[in-house]
């Protein structure tokens, strides 16, 4: 549960600010007078995000793998421990998508790091308050960290397709809206 939440934090933290950093710090204005689109930039700043979740998720797996080998019973479903990390990944990138797309449309990097730490943990607490009353068990619907959970991915061996499908149809939708919304911006010099 920590290298979820932990994760989606470090995710929604560096996505957050990756487009909205250069017009709050009016580094765009240079980047502008190059001949680049901005298709291009919003390309290369999404890789960037891409490749630092995914070396994230690295580093997170083969700690989990070292620190198996000092467990009493060191044997660990390979397909199990795969499913839970794919789940991980995609969970990660579903926030980072989120945040990527506030970085798009807003240009305070400060509102928006605040925005999509707010949209992690009351994600997260919804999960949480779900587990806890049957009342509010509706709410795991919303948070992807009920799409992800270790328990349920442990005792059937397999992430749920209407899960994957969810989780992938937020992090396109939020990448095509990303495009869509900074070719389109009215850019502060």
């Amino acid at each position: 549960m920590m290298t979820t939440l932990l994760g989606s934090i470090y995710a929604a933290i560096l996505a957050s600010n990756i487009l909205a950093k250069e017009e709050n710090e009016k580094t765009i204005e240079f980047l502008l007078s190059k001949p680049v689109s901005r298709s291009r930039i919003v390309t290369e700043k999404l890789l960037a995000v891409l490749v630092n979740i995914l070396i994230f998720n690295g580093v997170s797996a083969a700690a989990s793998i070292i620190g198996f080998q000092f467990a009493k019973d060191p044997d660990v479903p390979a397909d199990t421990f795969s499913l839970l990390i794919v789940a991980t990944i995609l969970l990660h990138l579903t926030f980072g998508a989120i945040a990527f797309l506030l970085s798009a449309l807003m240009r305070k990097t400060r509102n928006i790091l605040s925005i999509s730490l707010g949209v992690v943990l009351a994600a997260y607490f919804m999960n949480v308050m779900a587990g806890i009353s049957e009342d509010l068990e509706f709410l795991k619907y919303f948070s992807p960290f009920k799409y992800v959970d270790a328990a349920a991915i442990i005792n059937d061996n397999e992430i749920k397709p209407l899960y994957i499908f969810i989780m992938a149809a937020v992090i396109l939708v939020s990448i095509f809206t990303s495009y869509m919304v900074y070719r389109k911006k009215d850019i502060a010099v």
